[in-house]
């Protein structure tokens, strides 16, 4: 079993209001560690991909 761990740093420039991350900026994160999960697991490129509905 492989691991990955993922680790962001929330800067100055993302942090504009009382010190909390923006849901915008939690949702790339997000964004980016399913990408380098489905990466590894695919053992190759991959893209992340919206689906759902209403």
């Amino acid at each position: 079993m492989q691991s990955i761990t993922l680790r962001f740093l929330a800067s100055q420039s993302t942090l504009p209001q009382a010190g909390r991350v923006p849901g915008g900026t939690v949702l790339r994160w997000v964004d980016e560690a399913g990408f380098a999960c489905a990466s590894a697991w695919a053992k190759g490129p991959c893209i992340t991909e919206f689906v759902g509905g209403a």
